[in-house]
């Protein structure tokens, strides 16, 4: 059992490292340049060979799903098709290696198996879990965002595009990367609206959507921008503290029964017990 969760535990991090890309910290130009060949040739073979199974294995909701995530959590350097395919292979591959090894481990054959369900389920966990974070980053950001920019119109950034280049470098983070893709968005010829609304869609987060909403339609009534912004800031800001007030208030709910239990409970059981004692010694 021992040498089979270890033997767990192991995959899990190698798909772990394979997946977060790390690299060794002291390696030549050289070195470098090999793993890259190295490993651009298995993910090649990998969807080369499994990749055609893709649309057969998965739906088209399946398909799109996956897409929108990778666009989410920020990954560009592997396609979605490229994603399934590798997903496929360490579903395939993994058990193969688990019986491989496993009169070396020691561990029972079968255990080889849910080694493929562990390469079916950890990419998609790994995948959301970093759609979660960036969200969540993204979603902390987006009032300072606002607020920059509201700041930068009505100090005479300009229009949209001018107070954008001033905002993405100081911004910094993911959020700051969204904007600076915007930018050379606008700069390579697309319209500022459509480059808002695709900057909107690559972060996933509702309060960057309705932000960008919110300018379009001012830019197109010709509402001033900064003073919708600064109504826009004002109502999250508003709605944020009613979400925070509900959480207080519903934490403080789920805490009476625990306190009941482990403090209430105890302490009149303290103070009873003397008197329950000398009871018994009475009676007694």
């Amino acid at each position: 059992m021992i040498h089979a969760l270890t033997a767990g535990l192991s995959v899990f991090f190698f798909i772990l490292y394979l997946d977060a890309g790390r690299r060794p910290a002291a390696v030549s130009v050289k070195q470098k340049v090999d793993m890259l060949q190295l490993k651009n040739n298995a993910k090649n073979f990998g969807v080369s060979f499994f990749g055609p199974l893709v649309p057969k294995v998965f739906g088209e909701d399946v398909i799109y799903s996956v897409n929108k995530k990778l666009v989410w959590a920020g990954i560009d350097n592997i396609t979605t098709i490229e994603f399934l395919a590798l997903k496929i292979a360490a579903v395939f591959l993994l058990p193969v290696i688990g019986f491989v090894l496993s009169p070396v481990l020691g561990y029972d054959p079968l255990f080889a198996i849910m080694l493929g369900g562990a390469g079916y389920i950890l990419p998609e966990s790994i995948l959301n879990s970093r759609v979660k974070a960036r969200q969540k980053e993204i979603k902390a950001r987006v009032l300072d965002f606002a607020s920059l920019l509201a700041t930068t119109l009505e100090a005479g950034g300009g229009d949209i595009y001018n107070s954008l280049v001033m905002i993405g470098s100081r911004l910094g983070g993911e959020l700051g990367k969204e904007v600076d893709k915007a930018v050379h968005d606008v700069r390579t010829g697309k319209n500022p609206n459509d480059a808002l609304i695709n900057m909107a869609e690559r972060c996933g987060v509702d309060d960057m959507t309705q932000l960008m909403r919110i300018i379009n339609t001012a830019n197109k009534y010709g509402t001033k921008v900064s003073d919708t912004i600064n109504s826009y800031v004002t109502q999250i800001r508003t709605l944020r503290r009613y979400e925070a007030e509900k959480i207080a208030n519903e934490a403080a709910v789920k805490m009476v029964f625990p306190m009941l239990v482990f403090i209430i409970a105890p302490l009149m059981f303290m103070l009873a017990y003397p008197a329950f004692q000398q009871l018994g010694s009475i009676l007694g």
